[in-house]
């Protein structure tokens, strides 16, 4: 199942994508969405699907501009970039330990 939504996510055929990735780059994007998970895109298909309900039933009097899915992202407070990755690399490391062995 992991092979498919990766596919979907790299938007090319299953198929195809893992006669192209090697056994390690696949389990370092396994490793990868343990960490980030697929969220962002669930986020995005959320928030395309209010806006489009927010759109629906908008009063165009009182809100003559349409509603986009950025007003619906969920908003998360920046952490500074060199924590972030600080952080995410060392996540990255302790599960490609586990993978490894």
């Amino acid at each position: 199942m992991f092979a498919h939504r990766l596919a979907l996510a790299l938007s090319m055929p299953r198929d195809r994508m893992i006669a192209r990735m090697s056994a390690r780059e696949f389990a370092d994007w396994m490793a990868f969405f343990r960490l980030e998970g697929f969220e962002a895109d669930a986020d995005r298909r959320h928030a395309e699907n209010m806006a489009l309900h927010a759109n629906i039933n908008r009063n165009t009097k009182k809100h003559p501009k349409p509603y986009a899915a950025a007003d619906f992202l969920p908003r998360r407070k920046p952490e500074p970039l060199r924590q972030k990755i600080e952080s995410k690399m060392r996540a990255y490391q302790a599960l490609r330990g586990q993978l490894n062995g």
